[in-house]
């Protein structure tokens, strides 16, 4: 019995992620990248609806401190993370009348993902 408890305390621990702190602010490559942020715990966390949108399958922000943060969006076959996104700009994506129009003419291309 005691083996068993001990083993699910580790695996709940184990799997609660990176804290803020741990989240570097460079990555070795976009695997790398995409695994931290996934998995990493956040003071903030949002998801927009994207229910109307012909191509964004999914929109997700991360923040450590509430005022700028990761912002993640899925297509139907690929993730991309934006690095250092105001919380503004996602509030405003989120009210977009057209979330992949807006995501076009005010996301793609800037924040960047840095990499080393």
């Amino acid at each position: 019995m005691k083996k068993t408890i001990a083993f699910l305390i580790f695996t709940t621990i184990a799997s609660c992620g990176n804290n803020c702190a741990e989240v570097p602010n460079n990555f070795r490559n976009y695997d790398q990248a995409k695994e931290i942020v996934l998995s990493s715990n956040y003071k903030t966390t949002d998801k927009a609806d994207v229910s109307g949108s012909s191509w964004i399958t999914s929109a997700n922000y991360f923040s450590c401190d509430g005022s700028s943060g990761f912002f993640v969006i899925e297509t139907g076959n690929r993730t991309y993370i934006h690095q250092d996104m105001p919380y503004e700009v996602w509030e405003n994506f989120k009210n977009a009348d057209s979330k992949g129009s807006f995501y076009s003419g005010n996301i793609k291309g800037n924040y960047k993902l840095k990499l080393n």
